[in-house]
């Protein structure tokens, strides 16, 4: 049996997806005794647990819906702020950041390969789905 090409796009994210809310599961479980702000943990635990495994759920229920999602989540997290304005306390479980600005002074950004590549992916299957519906 034949996958189709935006199928298999479907799966290798929803793998990447799912390996990537089970390491922060981990993370979350390991500094769970250490985290001082229960806040940030909270945020953090939201980002990169419970939307990405929505987002896998909706790939394989609703897969317009379910890329868009990806795709709006991934391209929202590609560039983050690193300091005291950073609303989470931890960084991404999967990261390929890549540093821009000043961080001796504790501010500065992160440019993400990895999400700019889940979002281009996801953006792709989006794309060949809705030529695959007309």
């Amino acid at each position: 049996m034949q996958l189709t090409k935006p199928t298999r796009i479907i799966f290798l994210l929803s793998m990447l997806l799912s390996a990537m809310a089970l390491l922060a599961v981990a993370v979350t479980v390991l500094y769970l005794g250490k985290a001082t702000v229960t806040s940030g943990l909270t945020v953090y635990l939201l980002v990169y647990t419970l939307l990405p495994m929505v987002t896998v759920w909706l790939l394989w229920r609703r897969p317009r819906f379910g890329l868009g999602l990806s795709l709006l989540w991934a391209a929202l997290l590609s560039v983050r702020a690193i300091g005291g304005s950073s609303a989470m306390m931890l960084g991404a479980p999967l990261s390929l950041g890549i540093p821009i600005g000043d961080f001796s002074e504790g501010t500065g950004w992160l440019i993400d390969p990895l999400f700019i590549g889940i979002s281009s992916i996801s953006a792709v299957a989006l794309v060949q789905l809705r030529k695959r519906a007309r």
